[in-house]
C-alpha cells in the first residue's frame, strides 16, 4: 500500500467529501452545539424558566436519538442523495419558522420535535456509508473529517451568531441556522451526491456485500461496540456536562477554567483527526483502547485535590481528544466489521446509545454531587466505564469480516 495510492482517494473523491462534510457541518451537530446560546435570550424576551428551555432542547435530542435507527435504514435503502435533501430542507424551513412563529411554549417544543425528524437525516449516521464507501485506505481520516463539520463550522459561526442574537434577538439566530442549511448545506449536499445513485446501481451485482442487520445482531463483536459505546459515552457525557465547574472545585479559577474548556473543544476536533489517521496506520482495537486507557488516567488526576493548571490541561487534552474520537471509532469499526450494506442502520443504533448516554452522563454527574457534596464518586465510576470500554473495544478481532451475499434485512 504505497502513498500514493492512500493519497489518490482523496484527489479522487475530496470534492465528495468536503461537500458531505459541509451538509453535515449545517445540521443536527451544529444545531445540538447551539442550543446554549438561546436560553438567556429566551428566558429574557420571553420570560420562559431556564427549565422550559432546557425541556425543548431534551425533546429534540431524544427524537433525533430515536429516529436514527430508522433514518439510517431509509439511507441504506434509497441512499444518501434522496434521503439528506429532505433532511436539510425540511431543517431549514422548521428553523426558519421557528423565528416567525409565536413564542409560545407548546409551539417550540412542537417545532423542536419536528426538527429532530428532519434533523435525523443531516448526520452522520446518513453520510457516513457515502463516505465509508470512497475511502478504503483513508477511511478513518474521511469519516474524522465528515463528523468535525459543524465544529470548523461553529469557530468562526459562533461570534457572528452570538453578536446578531444580542443585537437582534433569538429569532435572528434560528433565522441564521436555517439559512445555513438552505443556503449552503443543502446545495452542498446536492453536489456531493450528484449522480451518487446511478453510479451505486452500476457497481451494486459487482459490491461484495456486508452483514445484514440480523447477522449483524447475532455477532457478539457488534455488542462489544455497543457496551464500549455505552460506558465510554456515558462517562465523557458527564465529563462533558460538568468539567468546568469540576475544575473550578478542584481550585482552579473561573476564568482558567474557561480557557481549559476551549482547549477542550480544539481537542475535540483534534483528537477527531488524529485518532481516525491512527485507526488507518494501526490496529483499530489496540488504538481504541489505548484512547480510553489514556481517558481514564486523566480521570484519575481529576482525583487530587490541587491539581495544577498543567496537570489540568493535561486532562483536557486527555478528555476532550477521547470525546472526538467517539464518533469516528463507532463509524469505523461498524464499517470494519460489518461493511456498508446496512452500515447506516447499523451506526444510527449505535448514535442513538451515543445521544442517550450522553445525557445518561451528565445526569448521573449531577445527581453524584448533590448527594455527595463532591465530584470524586462521579469520577471513580467514570474511570470504570472508560477502562471497561476499553477492554471492549480492545477484545475485538483485528480481521475484516469476509462479506457475504446479503439474503435480507
Amino acid at each position: 500500500m504505497t502513498l500514493s495510492t492512500r493519497e489518490s482517494e482523496f484527489a479522487e473523491h475530496w470534492p465528495a467529501l468536503a461537500g458531505a462534510t459541509t451538509a453535515v457541518g449545517t445540521g443536527a451537530a451544529l444545531f445540538s452545539y447551539t442550543t446554549n446560546y438561546f436560553v438567556l435570550p429566551l428566558e429574557a424576551a420571553e420570560g420562559w424558566s431556564r427549565s422550559a428551555i432546557a425541556f425543548g432542547a431534551t425533546l429534540y435530542m431524544l427524537g433525533t436519538a430515536a429516529m436514527m435507527p430508522l433514518t439510517g435504514m431509509l439511507a441504506d435503502r434509497h441512499g444518501v442523495g434522496r434521503v439528506a435533501p429532505v433532511g436539510l430542507a425540511g431543517y431549514g424551513l422548521l428553523c426558519l419558522a421557528l423565528s416567525l412563529l409565536p413564542a409560545h411554549l407548546p409551539v417550540f417544543y412542537t417545532v423542536m420535535l419536528l426538527i429532530a425528524l428532519f434533523c435525523s437525516a443531516t448526520s452522520g449516521v446518513v453520510f457516513g456509508p457515502f463516505v465509508a464507501a470512497r475511502f478504503r485506505r483513508r477511511r478513518g481520516v474521511a469519516l474524522s473529517i465528515l463528523l468535525s463539520g459543524n465544529a470548523v463550522l461553529l469557530m468562526p459561526l459562533a461570534p457572528v451568531l452570538t453578536a446578531a442574537i444580542t443585537d437582534q434577538g433569538w429569532r435572528a439566530g434560528y433565522m441564521i441556522l436555517g439559512g445555513l442549511a438552505l443556503l449552503l448545506g443543502l446545495p452542498s449536499a446536492l453536489f456531493a451526491t450528484r449522480g451518487s445513485s446511478a453510479r451505486a446501481a452500476a457497481q451494486d451485482a459487482a459490491t461484495p456485500r456486508g452483514a445484514t442487520i440480523r447477522e449483524a445482531m447475532r455477532d457478539p463483536a457488534y455488542w462489544k461496540i455497543i457496551l464500549g459505546v455505552v460506558a465510554s459515552t456515558m462517562a465523557l457525557g458527564g465529563f462533558l456536562n460538568q468539567l468546568s465547574p469540576l475544575l473550578v472545585s478542584r481550585g482552579i479559577p473561573v476564568p482558567l477554567a474557561a480557557s481549559l474548556m476551549s482547549l477542550f473543544v480544539l481537542m475535540v476536533v483534534v483528537g477527531r483527526i488524529a485518532v481516525g489517521a491512527l485507526l488507518d496506520a494501526f490496529r483499530p482495537a489496540l488504538i481504541c483502547m489505548l484512547v480510553m486507557a489514556g481517558a481514564a488516567a486523566g480521570s484519575a488526576l481529576l482525583l487530587m485535590e490541587t491539581p495544577s493548571p498543567s496537570l489540568c490541561a493535561l486532562v483536557v487534552v486527555l478528555l476532550g481528544a477521547a470525546m472526538g474520537a467517539e464518533g469516528d471509532l463507532q463509524a469505523f469499526l461498524i464499517a470494519k466489521h460489518f461493511g456498508l450494506t446496512n452500515f447506516a442502520a447499523l451506526f444510527g443504533t449505535s448514535a442513538m446509545c451515543t445521544s442517550a448516554c450522553l445525557g445518561l452522563g451528565a445526569l448521573l454527574f449531577g445527581v453524584l454531587y448533590d448527594g455527595t457534596g463532591s465530584y470524586t464518586a462521579a469520577i471513580l465510576i467514570a474511570m470504570a466505564l472508560l477502562l471497561l470500554a476499553g477492554l471492549s473495544f480492545g477484545s475485538l478481532g483485528s480481521g475484516e469480516r469476509a462479506p457475504q451475499p446479503a439474503t435480507g434485512q
